[in-house]
C-alpha cells in the first residue's frame, strides 16, 4: 500500500513556538499493536481480546 499524508494535526502543547514542527521531546505517541498498547516501547497494558 502506498499513502499520500494530506494533513496533519497536533495539539499546540507538543508543537516547538514559532514553528511547524514538533517538539519529539513532549511526544507521547500512544500505539494499539495487536490489542496490545503501547508508549515510549514500552508495554502498556491490552484490550480484553487479547489472548496473551
Amino acid at each position: 500500500m502506498e499513502v499520500d499524508v494530506q494533513r496533519v494535526h497536533a495539539h499546540s502543547s507538543i508543537v516547538l513556538p514559532g514553528t511547524n514542527h514538533i517538539d519529539t521531546a513532549r511526544w507521547n505517541p500512544l500505539f494499539y499493536v495487536f490489542r496490545h498498547y503501547f508508549g515510549d516501547a514500552v508495554d502498556l497494558g491490552k484490550t480484553f481480546r487479547a489472548e496473551h
